[in-house]
């Protein structure tokens, strides 16, 4: 644990790497992508896996997928998290990646007894969470994604919490991390009021002060009892993308509470390129507009959220030859050109880097459109498939494993 400590605290603070060897190695079992809802759904297959264990306190889930760039950095700060009491053991679902993630994984896992690789066939992420839970035997367990850094207590803050027993989920606020190419003008657009918007997803950096924020749909990682996702039958197959968010509905729908603690504030490393960005951001888009679709809870902010579909629907518009579509469409365009110059020249007078105040504009273009061009596909989709705006049911959930 003490070596694990060091090598996570080296982990924060040198650039990250490609081709440096890992210094600790993790067992990798491997893992799904997809569940979710209500009491309905579930990955959860009766009688498999491993269960309830006294010696296990927390089971980590982490699916991946073509990581091997950032696991020799993100790892170590995961296995150097500390526990008063209990293990901790650490579920890697692999999905059958080509970059070598499964021989770095393999190299962890042989050198840390806690640290298991399972398969995850589809390599979609809520089948492999739906198959780590499977796996798992801790009271609680995490989510923690390979792409992140997280802090030594992430682990130990959020079940404290959970224990007080009021609360269903504990997650923490995400802190944007450059390295390199585009992905320091995402983390300039993350740290923006225009691009985090309402939300309690992202912080700014810095703002790490102790509090303890209410959450709705906008969720990052998190905690949980192991018995409260069971109930709630893990991650929905269906939804590829924004998966938290679809069980943040169901458990809100419940009537349980979610909080986030900056105290759990984990580092996340963005695209390092605008088409991964814009691409990433559509995909978003997509799902969220099939989870306002089937939660009426998630809706609630609908006025915010309408506003990037709006601006996506604005720009084909400013080009018709009717000028009643014409004219709003070019003043909405130019309003949230002024936008966006005024935050980038905000960022230029904070001292941001020139090179990311450079590529800022693009950066807010390219979420903008693309989560607003994601969210028409995604309310056409879930208009004319019935399938997308019903629960689905725990067996159809454990057919999809």
């Amino acid at each position: 644990s003490e070596l694990a400590g060091e090598v996570a605290e080296e982990a924060h603070k040198r650039p990250l790497t490609v081709d440096r060897a890992p210094a600790l190695a993790v067992e990798v079992v491997g893992v799904d992508e997809q569940h979710g809802n209500g009491s309905a759904r579930s990955g959860l297959s009766p009688g498999t896996g491993t269960r309830p264990s006294s010696a296990v306190a927390v089971s980590v889930l982490t699916p991946v997928l073509n990581e091997a760039a950032l696991l020799e950095q993100t790892i170590p700060t995961m296995l150097a998290q500390q526990l008063d009491e209990g293990e901790i053991e650490f579920i890697f679902a692999e999905g059958n990646s080509a970059d070598g993630t499964r021989t770095i994984l393999d190299r962890f896992a042989a050198a840390d007894p806690r640290v298991h690789v399972i398969d995850n066939p589809s390599g979609r992420t809520p089948d492999g969470l739906n198959l780590a839970l499977a796996r798992a035997r801790g009271e609680y367990v995490a989510r923690m994604d390979a792409h992140c850094f997280y802090p030594p207590t992430y682990l130990a803050d959020g079940t404290a919490r959970l224990a007080q027993g009021d609360v269903a989920w504990v997650a923490g606020p995400a802190l944007a991390r450059a390295y390199g190419g585009f992905s320091g003008a995402i983390a300039l657009a993350w740290r923006s009021p225009l691009g985090r918007g309402p939300s309690q997803r992202h912080i700014p950096s810095g703002k790490v002060d102790g509090e303890e924020v209410e959450l709705g749909t906008s969720v990052f990682l998190g905690i949980w009892r192991r018995s409260t996702l069971e109930r709630y039958g893990g991650w929905d197959p269906q939804w590829l993308r924004n998966q938290d968010s679809e069980l943040a509905a169901r458990v809100l729908a419940a009537g349980e509470r979610i909080v986030s603690l900056s105290s759990m504030a984990a580092e996340l490393l963005p695209r390092r390129t605008v088409r991964a960005f814009a691409r990433q951001y559509h995909s978003y888009g997509r799902y969220r507009a099939r989870t306002l679709v089937r939660h009426p809870l998630a809706r609630r902010r609908m006025h915010t959220l309408a506003l990037t579909p709006a601006l996506a629907a604005a720009v084909p518009a400013a080009v018709s030859r009717h000028r009643v579509l014409r004219s709003p469409a070019r003043m909405a365009l130019s309003a949230y050109a002024a936008a966006v110059a005024t935050e980038t020249a905000r960022a230029a007078r904070a001292g941001a880097p020139l090179d990311d105040v450079a590529r800022l504009p693009a950066a807010f273009a390219a979420m903008h459109l693309a989560f607003g061009a994601g969210m028409w596909r995604g309310l056409g989709e879930a208009w004319l498939s019935p399938r997308n705006k019903e629960l689905p049911s725990r067996n159809h959930a454990r057919s999809a494993t």
